[in-house]
């Protein structure tokens, strides 16, 4: 058992549900993490800014 509360995506303030469905529109799930990060709407938010283009935009590279 966690001791920080994990933020479900039905208990979490507008702010927090809105970086969620930011997420699942790049086609990430939203990972326990990023629940534990949501207890602080900013830090979240900030969160997706950097994680958005590491992850985001994944260029194609060829298999070779």
């Amino acid at each position: 058992m966690s001791r920080i509360p994990f933020v479900e995506s039905e208990h979490a303030s507008p702010e927090v549900r809105a970086v969620y469905n930011q997420l699942e529109g790049w086609g990430m799930s939203v990972l326990n993490v990023m629940n534990l990060f949501a207890n602080d709407a900013n830090f979240l938010a900030g969160f997706a800014q950097i994680f958005q283009p590491l992850y985001g935009n994944t260029p194609q590279l060829a298999p070779r």
